[in-house]
């Protein structure tokens, strides 16, 4: 990703560095609004993942602690003494 972003800014400050056209600017505006759109995916994605994991660690956290809570030693070898 950090590499996309270095190129991606290498490629605008190379287009900003030649002649603009009205032509040039609309296009330069497109990429970088479709590039601004790609960031925010990957990072509505990883979002989402990052709060699935979440969720995941304090429910299986959560169980573990409520199983540990309720676990009671079995009096059945208690009996065969």
């Amino acid at each position: 990703m950090k590499h996309r972003l270095l190129d991606y800014i290498a490629y605008v400050e190379s287009v900003l560095a030649g002649e603009s056209t009205l032509e040039s600017d609309e296009v330069v505006r497109t990429d970088l609004l479709l590039q601004i759109q790609f960031f925010q995916h990957e990072r509505l994605v990883h979002l989402l993942v990052t709060l699935l994991f979440a969720l995941l660690f304090v429910g299986t956290t959560l169980f573990f602690f409520l199983s540990f809570l309720s676990w009671r030693p079995s009096t059945a070898h208690h009996h065969l003494h």
